[in-house]
């Protein structure tokens, strides 16, 4: 299994036709510019498990992500929440930690 600790936001560009919810690895963040890089992209998965954490420290919620999808199929949200609280955690960029088991690392190198 592989841990991650990064950013918990919604990753939209030309072609995705909605936002994603991804995690930005902390690895992947330029110390002096601040700048992301698409090696440290980390879209959502089913079966990955989720610990978001406000910006005290302090864990708001752990959940093993299962997403359910708009009625066009385009904006994800976490199933456990409500659209309202999905959108908060995304816009705010709460920090996160992320457990991807091993049988989900070769959709992430696809």
């Amino acid at each position: 299994m592989r841990i991650v600790e990064g950013i918990l936001f919604a990753w939209n560009e030309t072609g995705t036709e909605g936002n994603i919810p991804a995690v930005q690895d902390n690895n992947h963040i330029d110390p002096e510019t601040g700048m992301w890089s698409y090696n440290g992209l980390i879209p959502l998965k089913d079966g990955q498990y989720l610990i978001v954490i406000d910006q005290d420290g302090t864990i708001v919620h752990r959940c093993e992500v299962s997403l359910l999808e708009d009625y066009w199929g385009r904006m994800r949200r976490q199933a456990f929440f409500s659209w309202k609280e999905w959108v908060a955690f995304l816009r705010k960029q709460y920090k996160c930690i992320i457990m991807i088991p091993e049988h989900l690392e070769s959709i992430l190198d696809a």
